[in-house]
C-alpha cells in the first residue's frame, strides 16, 4: 500500500491541528470485514483471476495496456494517476569493488564501471523512447531525472540528455565534450580509450539479439554478438578493451540483475532489448534474472551483510510525496557496501553532491530546497564536468499508476501520486449492497486483493518490498495522515505537533543512548547514559500532542512511552532501513501522558514525517526482549511465526479477534495468517480502532468538499460552479452568501474558491 505525509515549512514555529470530527458509536474502523491478500503472478494469470467468475476483488500497477482496455471493456472499475514511481538501472561505480561471490560479478569490473565514460556510452545505448513506447504504450511515461516528472517543481526538466544513438564500432569518430560532437557510444568510448578489436572465438549474448522474442528465465547464452568484416574480410567478432597506463586490459563481462520472466516479464524484455543493443556495439553485458526480493538482498545487503554484490541491477521504487529519496539514494553516507541495508547502492561519493542533497533534506529555506534538487539532477546526469557521480542511476520510466477494481466495489479512493492502492481505498471500500459480485463469507464483507510477488519476512525492521509492505502499511498506522485529494497534513494518531527550530540546546538524556552493538564483544556499544548531556546546535524540537484513545490491537493504549521506545529502538539498533532517521536523533522524551518531544541535531520538515511514521511500528512487549540483541537476530525475527503472548501485551492478544501472533500494530487491520503454500495473507478489520467508520466518511466528505464539491454530491461539476457563481462576491453578513461555496471558510466568497473549484474540475470523491 502506498501511504501517503509534504507541506513545506513557512515558519520557525508551527502548530498543525484538524477540525473537531463528528463523532457515531456506530462501527469502528474500515467499512469492510475481511481482507486477503492473493499472491498471483505474471498478468496473464492476474488478469485471468480479476474476470468472470472473479477470483480477486483488485488488481494494482496494470502493465498491458490490453489488460486495461478488456477489464475496462467488461465493466471493470479503473483509475489512473500519475505516480511517485520511478525505475532506473542501476551501476556499480566502485572503483575497487571485490566480490565475495564471483557468481554476483567480476572483480575486473570496477575499474570499467568506475569510469563515467563508459556509464556515458551505455546511457546512448539505451533506445528509452522506443522501447518504452512499445513495451508499454500509455502505462508509463519515460524520464530522465531522480525525481520524476509527478513531483511537479521539484523535477528538473533540463536535466542533460543522453538520446539513443550506438554510433558505429567500424567508424573512427572520437566523442569531444566540448562541443557534444560525436555523442554516440562507439565515439564515446574511444573518447575514453576503450579499442574495438576483431576477434576470431564468439562471445555469447543471453537473448535473441532483435529483442523481440520473448526472453527464457534462466538467463542461459543465446545467439552470438553482432558479426563484423574485419580488413581482411574474414567473418570475425569484436569486443571491447581498454588501454590504461599504456597496457591493454581485457573488457570484463558484466551481469545485469532484473525481474524472472514470470513475476515481470515486460520488466525482462525491456532488460533484453537494453541488453542486445549493448551487445551490437561489442560491450559484453549479460541479463541475469533473480526472484526481486533475491538481488535485492545482493545489492543493497540484508542489514547484517553488505550490499554491491552487482554489476547492474534493474529496480522499481514507490515513492513518498517528498523527493528526499535523493538525500537517501545519493549521499555518500549511505553507501550499502558499507552500511548495509542503506540506499545508496552505486556507491556514489561525491562532496559536492553530499552538499547539494544535504540541502533538500535538511534546509528550512523552500527556495534552496528546490534549487538544490536542481543542481543534484543536474549532477547526476552531466558525467563531463561531474564524472565522479554522474549516470549512475540510468532512468526507464514512472508508471502512470493504473488500477482496477471489482464492478461491485465502491469506496475507491484516487489520490495524485499514490493512485488508488492508498491507505484511504483500504479504509473505505465496500461493496454496492446486493450487487451480483458482493463477497460475503459467513457474515463478513470480504475482499481479495491481489499481490505481485510473495512477500518477505513480514518484519517492520526488515521488509523491503512493495508486496511486505502491501500487508504491513494496513497493519501500521502512523501519528500523521494525508489529505488524499491535496496531500496536505492530517492530524491522526497525533492531534497536534509543534516545531521550534533551529535552536541551540543542551539536552540532558532521560535513557540511555547507544550506537548499535559489538559482535566481538558480544554487548552493546554505550555511547551516554541517562542523566548525561548532549549539545544541540541549530537542531529543533518536535512535540506530539497524541490522541488518548488509541490502542494497540492487543489492547494496550498506545502512550507516549510506546513513540519513545519505538524510535529509540531503531536509533539504538541502528536498523539500516531507518538510518536516515535516527543518525539525527538525540533524545525521545515523555512529557505527561499524551505529549513527547524530540530533540533532533538538524532541521529538516521532512524529519518531521520520518519520526510520526515510524513511531507506531513496533509494539513494546513484541520488541523488547530484541532490544539490544545482534542486528542479524533483530532482522532475522519472524513476528508472524511467534503465538506466544509478550510478556505486557493485553488482554485481545490470542482471542479473536485480536492478534494471533506478534505482527500487530495500532492499524484498521489485524493480520491472522501468511499462509506459503496457499500463498495468501488473511487479515481482519481491526473493530477497537480509534475512528468509526462514519467518522472516517465524514473526514473524507469534508475534504473533498473543501477542494470544490460545493453541494456533496461526490463530483465537482457543473452543479458545483453554478451555486459558486451565485454567491460570488457575497461575505457571510450578505443574504445571498451560501456557506458551502465558500470552501475556504474565510467568510468570503471569491476568486480563491473558484480556483479552487477550476484546479480540481472533473475529480470524484471515490469511484465508481
Amino acid at each position: 500500500m502506498k501511504k501517503i505525509v509534504y507541506s513545506t515549512l513557512l515558519t520557525l514555529l508551527l502548530v498543525v491541528s484538524m477540525m473537531p470530527l463528528s463523532v457515531s458509536a456506530q462501527q469502528m474502523g474500515p467499512e469492510i470485514d475481511r481482507l486477503r491478500f492473493k499472491v498471483i503472478t505474471g498478468p496473464a494469470s492476474q488478469l485471468k483471476a480479476m474476470q468472470k467468475p472473479c477470483r480477486v476483488d483488485a488488481l494494482t500497477d496494470l502493465i498491458r495496456t490490453n489488460d486495461i482496455e478488456k477489464l475496462y471493456g467488461e465493466g471493470f472499475t479503473i483509475t489512473s494517476a500519475p505516480g511517485f514511481h520511478m525505475g532506473h538501472i542501476g551501476i556499480n561505480i566502485r572503483p575497487n569493488q571485490t566480490y565475495k561471490d564471483p557468481a554476483h560479478g567480476h572483480p575486473d569490473a570496477g575499474p570499467v564501471l568506475s569510469d563515467a565514460n563508459f556509464r556515458h556510452a551505455l546511457f546512448h545505448c539505451y533506445n528509452q523512447e522506443e522501447i518504452v513506447a512499445s513495451i508499454y504504450k500509455y502505462i508509463v511515461t519515460p524520464v530522465r531525472s531522480l525525481v520524476p516528472p509527478a513531483y511537479g517543481g521539484w523535477c528538473n526538466p533540463a536535466v542533460p540528455s543522453h538520446p539513443y544513438n550506438p554510433g558505429d564500432p567500424n567508424a573512427v569518430t572520437i566523442y569531444n565534450p566540448a562541443t557534444q560532437a560525436n555523442s554516440d557510444s562507439c565515439s564515446i568510448l574511444r573518447y575514453g580509450g576503450y579499442l574495438y578489436c576483431a576477434i576470431n572465438s564468439s562471445w555469447a549474448v543471453p537473448y535473441d539479439l532483435d529483442g523481440d522474442s520473448t526472453p527464457g528465465t534462466d538467463g542461459s547464452p543465446g545467439t552470438p554478438a553482432t558479426a563484423i568484416l574485419d580488413p581482411d574480410d574474414e567473418l570475425k567478432y569484436f569486443t571491447i578493451d581498454r588501454l590504461i597506463d599504456h597496457k591493454k586490459i581485457k573488457m570484463p563481462g558484466l551481469r545485469m540483475f532484473t525481474p524472472t520472466a514470470a513475476v515481470a516479464p515486460t520488466s525482462q524484455w525491456h532488460g533484453a532489448r537494453f541488453v542486445a543493443d549493448c551487445n551490437r556495439i561489442g560491450i559484453p553485458l549479460f541479463q541475469a534474472p533473480r526472484a526481486f526480493s533475491t538481488y535485492l538482498d545482493l545489492v543493497f545487503g540484508t542489514g547484517s551483510t553488505p550490499g554491491g554484490e552487482f554489476d547492474l541491477y534493474m529496480v522499481f521504487w514507490d515513492l513518498g510525496r517528498i523527493p528526499d529519496h535523493l538525500y537517501d539514494m545519493c549521499h555518500s553516507d549511505y553507501d550499502s557496501l558499507i552500511v548495509p541495508g542503506a540506499y545508496n547502492a552505486p556507491g556514489i561519493h561525491s562532496d559536492e553532491l553530499d552538499a547539494e542533497v544535504e540541502t533538500v533534506k535538511f534546509s528550512l529555506d523552500h527556495e534552496a530546497k528546490m534549487e538544490a534538487s536542481f543542481k543534484a539532477q543536474e549532477m547526476l546526469y552531466d558525467p563531463d564536468t561531474y564524472p565522479q557521480c554522474a549516470c549512475a542511476y540510468m532512468q526507464l520510466y514512472s508508471r502512470i499508476y493504473f488500477n482496477t477494481f471489482n464492478p461491485g466495489m465502491r469506496g475507491v479512493v484516487n489520490s495524485p501520486g499514490y493512485g488508488s492502492d492508498n491507505s484511504w481505498t483500504f479504509l473505505n471500500m465496500r461493496w454496492a449492497s446486493g450487487h451480483a459480485n458482493e463477497r460475503i463469507e459467513g457474515s463478513d464483507s470480504t475482499v481479495i486483493w491481489c499481490l505481485n510477488d510473495n512477500p518477505e519476512r513480514l518484519n517492520p525492521c526488515y521488509a523491503h518490498t512493495v508486496y511486505a509492505w502491501e500487508i504491513l502499511g494496513t497493519v501500521l498506522d502512523g501519528l500523521m495522515a494525508v489529505n488524499p485529494y491535496t496531500l496536505a497534513d492530517l492530524s491522526w494518531i497525533a492531534e497536534s505537533w509543534t516545531i521550534e527550530g533551529p535552536m541551540n540546546a543542551t539536552v540532558t538524556l532521560d535513557s540511555n543512548w547507544y550506537k548499535g552493538y559489538n559482535d566481538t564483544l558480544g554487548e552493546r556499544i554505550l555511547y551516554k547514559s541517562a542523566g548525561q548531556t548532549e549539545d544541540m546546535i541549530n537542531g529543533m524540537n518536535i512535540t506530539y500532542n497524541l490522541r488518548s484513545d488509541v490502542e494497540w490491537q492487543c489492547g494496550n493504549t498506545y502512550t507516549p512511552s510506546d513513540a519513545e521506545f519505538n524510535l529509540e529502538f531503531l536509533r539504538n539498533n541502528q536498523i539500516p532501513r531507518y538510518m536516515s532517521m535516527w543518525e539525527h536523533l538525540i533524545d525521545v522524551q515523555v512529557i505527561d501522558s499524551t505529549f513527547f518531544s524530540v530533540y533532533v541535531n538538524r532541521t529538516s520538515q521532512f524529519l518531521i514525517y520520518d519520526f510520526a511514521g515510524l513511531a507506531a511500528y513496533l509494539p513494546p512487549p513484541v520488541w523488547t526482549p530484541l532490544d539490544g540483541e545482534p542486528l542479524r537476530d533483530i532482522l532475522a525475527y519472524d513476528p508472524t511465526a511467534n503465538t506466544t503472548k509478550p510478556t505486557g501485551a493485553g488482554d485481545n492478544f490470542g482471542t479473536y479477534p485480536g492478534p494471533q501472533n506478534q505482527l500487530y500494530g495500532t492499524g484498521p487491520f489485524i493480520f491472522e495468517y501468511l499462509h506459503p503454500l496457499a500463498k495468501r495473507a488473511e487479515l481482519h478489520a481491526n473493530r477497537q480502532y480509534f475512528l468509526s467508520t462514519q467518522e472516517i466518511r465524514d473526514m473524507k466528505t469534508y475534504m473533498f468538499h473543501r477542494i470544490g464539491d460545493v453541494n456533496y454530491d461526490g463530483q465537482i461539476w457543473g452543479v458545483d460552479k453554478t451555486r459558486y457563481s451565485l454567491a460570488y462576491g457575497c461575505d457571510c453578513y450578505d443574504y445571498c452568501y451560501d456557506a458551502d461555496a465558500d470552501l475556504n471558510e474565510d467568510c468570503f466568497v471569491d476568486a480563491l474558491d473558484g480556483i479552487l473549484i477550476s484546479w480540481y474540475w472533473g475529480d470524484k470523491k471515490e469511484y465508481p
